[in-house]
């Protein structure tokens, strides 16, 4: 998954929390901003295949709550912060990615992270992510996978 995908995700939640309709999402003004079918046709798959979405009627609710120690502060800006709370929210990062990313910036010594940084850092995380429970669907191979 890339960055480019990630922010197509996280603008059809957007419209999904607005109460659009997924059939009514104009997908032109996306080709507009340079979008491509298959990356726009991604982030659909992506959002029909996670549990999340699928009770989208519901209000979405994490199960715990996680407070940053002032040096895990430090790495996080409100902006940078508030977009990582998002990535959690509608799935896309886990809890144990959040922690390997705070354990990957505490020990490169960065100050710390931008949006821009967490754009190209969460597309590793979810790559190097172990093979979740993916009911039969998943958008990429691995590879030791063998199509036949």
């Amino acid at each position: 998954m890339n960055e480019r995908i990630i922010d197509l995700i996280l603008y059809l939640a957007s419209q999904i929390r607005k109460k659009t309709p997924m059939d009514s999402i104009d997908v032109k003004v996306l080709s507009a901003d340079g979008y491509t079918d298959a990356e726009i046709g991604a982030a659909f798959s992506w959002i029909a295949d996670t549990r999340i979405f699928r009770m989208m009627g519901a209000e979405l609710r994490r199960a715990r709550f996680r407070v940053l120690h002032e040096s895990e502060r430090a790495i996080f800006p409100p902006d940078t912060y508030g977009y990582v709370l998002q990535l959690m929210e509608i799935g896309i990062l886990k809890e144990r990615d959040f922690e390997k990313l705070i354990d990957r910036m505490q020990c490169s010594g960065s100050p710390s992270l931008s949006i821009r940084d967490i754009k190209e850092i969460v597309p590793v995380l979810v790559a190097e992510r172990e093979e979740d429970n993916f009911d039969g669907t998943r958008l990429m191979l691995n590879a030791n996978d063998t199509i036949h």
